[in-house]
C-alpha cells in the first residue's frame, strides 16, 4: 500500500513538535511552489519543507523556491518518507540544541 503526502506530513509534524518545534503551514497567495511547511526550531532556527509522497517529483516551480531559499542560506528539505523524517529530526535537534536561547517569559499583561 502506498503512503500518501498526507500521512508523511502527518507524521513530520507529530515527530517535530514532539521535540518542541512549531509547524506551520506555508500558504503565499500569489508565490505558487512555495514549500509546504516552515518550521521555527527551539532557539529561533528555520527550516522549510516540502512534502512529496513517496517517488513524488518536485514541480518546476517548487525547484525555483528550493534554489531561491538555498541561496539565502535557508535550510530546505524535500520529505517523502520516513527516512527523510528522520533527517529532519536529526537535523532539527542539532540545530535546535545549538541555538537554544532562553528567553525571558512575558508577564500576565503581555508585556
Amino acid at each position: 500500500m502506498d503512503i500518501l503526502e498526507k500521512e508523511v506530513e502527518r507524521k513530520l509534524k507529530v515527530s517535530l513538535e514532539r521535540i518542541g518545534c512549531l509547524v506551520l503551514k506555508f500558504v503565499s497567495p500569489g508565490n505558487a511552489g512555495v514549500p509546504d511547511r516552515i518550521v521555527i526550531l527551539p532557539g529561533g532556527g528555520v527550516l522549510f519543507v516540502e512534502l512529496k509522497r513517496p517517488g513524488g517529483k518536485l514541480r518546476p516551480l517548487q525547484r525555483i523556491w528550493r534554489l531561491r531559499l538555498q541561496r539565502l542560506g535557508a535550510r530546505y528539505f524535500k520529505v517523502e518518507n520516513s527516512r527523510d523524517i528522520d533527517a529532519v529530526l536529526a537535523w532539527a535537534k542539532k540545530e535546535g540544541d545549538a541555538n537554544e536561547v532562553h528567553t525571558p517569559q512575558l508577564s500576565s499583561r503581555g508585556d
